[in-house]
């Protein structure tokens, strides 16, 4: 603790496994200064020195081994390790302890004593390896074959390079778990079972849900623009932070600090942020996956947006011919038998059917099912919710075909202005009014809140007459072409990190934060080429520094070289 607050550097070992590289590199050098001892030879001082040690360490092992058993707060290390586990470790210790004795009493040749103990201890490592996750590695079509989503994303992306879809920065945001089974399962298991073992095959299976969802940091592999990465998860920001905790709820009852908030979005998010926090972040395509949605009567509701009605409200239905109309509907506080609302159905010849809407006896659960019912097929295109009581959500739609037994989902948009494009063992909804991820606004587009510059409208795309175009987009360099009518605000939102500079038509410029988390040049009028290229100080401090070190070992290499050689000559006998 005091290291972590105090020493440069040790704040970057916020995850426990990393503390394993200082142990790593300690366990290392020990190792080394134990063999060429023993290479040497130990003193009699080392001897007692050794087998004291060794003596302590086995006793603090086992008294911390029963400890930990009884009084760890962690209930799963309340246990004593199975019987093999511990068989392992007596195994262990015995062979040391019985060749510490032999070397130091018996006192064999040094150098086959350290020879031997390198060979014990790659065997050993060796077989602790054999356990290992790196050790089950599966075939390399577990990463680069591709799931059906990765290929909708990559497809869409394609299209948009191609010019046959509309532009955009087609950003991606996944909040999708790791809980669904992939739609393939029984074909892997058949075809993989009988080659991998139990855990390979398990390996093999959340690969293939890890690229359904972009996760850890597969969107780098594919190229897909994704909000999440190892920009959060990895090395954060205090901006990173400061932004996230905008919008990601903290647990219920909590108080977390800010610097909790540094892992991948996707493991923090359980639910959509707010539609001001999609536009804000550029977001294209959200990713999400099919565990919270339900079944009723053996229909399918999609539960991932919700509608509050609070004033008469007009939802647009997608065309199908069907017989009624399914909703699932929330109403806590309501009784059963309550008019919730009045809905009415209307299509191309008119009204479909006028319905008063109240709540069932399953009222005191999370949601429940009403089914709109009407004679013949029809393919009702508008709903009107006119409500009658504070407190009703509209929940989920699907329109029912009840002699052709099918359905098609309706879309409950809420807030957001989603369009469900891909439905497989996730779900990909298409956002059809993004935000860009680089657009232009006058000054007073930007506004000054608690000394930090803001967008007044997230959603903004620039004014009529001015214009942003992405020219070379590369992960280290930028260019845009900016036509200004007015002096304004260049907004990207790429993440405002240290290192990049900023160049309006050659000229050096100031990019400022807006928005805690981005990037906004100002912009005089005209037009103006502006290039963002990423030159960070410290890897040229780095490259510097590399350079002064090669250069100060080759002298000295040198230097030794010619000193060896004038001793070797003045060695040799004059004639």
């Amino acid at each position: 603790s005091v290291l972590y607050r105090i020493m440069p550097g040790f704040d970057l070992f916020r995850a426990q496994a990393r503390w394993l590289i200082m142990l790593s590199l300690g366990a290392a050098l020990a190792t080394g200064l134990g063999v060429h001892m023993l290479w040497e030879g130990p003193s009699s001082w080392h001897r007692h020195f050794w087998l004291i040690g060794w003596t302590v360490l086995i006793v603090a092992f086992v008294g911390a081994l029963l400890l930990g058993a009884r009084f760890s707060p962690e209930a799963e290390y309340r246990n004593v390790p199975a019987t093999s586990v511990v068989a392992g470790w007596v195994a262990a210790f015995a062979v040391v302890t019985a060749g510490m004795l032999l070397v130091f009493f018996r006192r064999p040749p040094t150098q086959l004593a350290a020879a031997g103990a390198c060979a014990l201890l790659c065997i050993e490592l060796l077989a602790a390896s054999q356990f290992q996750p790196y050790a089950r590695a599966s075939d390399d079509a577990a990463l680069t074959s591709l799931q059906p989503s990765t290929a909708h994303l990559l497809a869409g992306q394609a299209l948009r390079a191609a010019g046959k879809a509309p532009p955009g920065s087609g950003r991606i945001l996944s909040i999708s778990g790791l809980l669904f089974d992939p739609g393939d399962l029984p074909e892997q298991t058949l075809i993989y079972g009988p080659q991998l073992s139990k855990d390979e095959l398990y390996d093999r299976i959340v690969a293939t849900k890890q690229k359904e969802v972009l996760s850890p940091n597969l969107s780098v592999y594919y190229r897909l623009p994704d909000v999440d990465g190892y920009d959060g998860g990895l090395l954060p920001l205090r901006n990173y932070t400061d932004f996230v905790k905008q919008f990601v709820p903290a647990p219920a009852g909590q108080s977390v600090n800010p610097t909790e908030y540094d892992g991948r979005l996707r493991e923090m998010l359980t639910r959509v942020p707010a539609n001001d926090w999609l536009q804000r972040m550029a977001v294209k395509y959200l990713i999400t996956d099919k565990t919270h949605d339900i079944f009723i009567d053996n229909v399918y509701y999609d539960m991932q947006f919700s509608q509050p009605l609070s004033d008469v409200t007009h939802i647009p239905l997608n065309p199908f011919p069907a017989t009624s109309l399914g909703v699932v509907l929330s109403a806590p506080g309501s009784h059963a038998g309550d008019l919730l609302f009045n809905a009415t159905l209307t299509d191309t010849a008119g009204v479909v059917g006028t319905y008063p809407v109240r709540a069932t006896r399953d009222v005191t659960g999370s949601y429940f099912g009403v089914r709109l019912n009407w004679a013949g097929r029809r393919s009702p295109g508008e709903l009107i919710i006119t409500p009658t009581v504070s407190g009703v959500s509209l929940l989920a739609m699907t329109s029912i075909d009840q002699p052709g037994n099918a359905f098609q989902t309706q879309p409950v948009r809420g807030q957001y202005d989603m369009r469900l494009v891909y439905s497989g063992d996730v779900k990909i909804y298409a956002n059809q009014r993004p935000a860009p991820r680089a657009f232009f606004t006058p000054q007073d587009g930007l506004k000054v809140v608690d000394d930090q510059l803001h967008v007044v409208a997230p959603d903004a795309k620039g004014i009529s007459s001015g214009q942003v175009t992405i020219g070379t987009d590369e992960p280290e360099r930028l260019v845009l072409t900016v036509v200004a009518p007015v002096a304004g605000w260049l907004v990207v939102r790429d993440a405002y990190y240290p290192g990049w500079v900023a160049r309006i038509d050659g000229r050096v410029t100031s990019i400022d934060l807006v928005d805690t988390m981005f990037r906004a040049v100002p912009v005089p009028a005209g037009n103006h080429t502006i290039t963002f290229t990423y030159q960070p100080v410290s890897v040229q401090i780095g490259e510097a520094l590399s350079a002064l070190g090669m250069a100060v070992w080759l002298s000295a290499l040198v230097l030794a070289i010619v000193q060896r050689a004038h001793s070797a000559a003045s060695k040799t006998p004059h004639e």
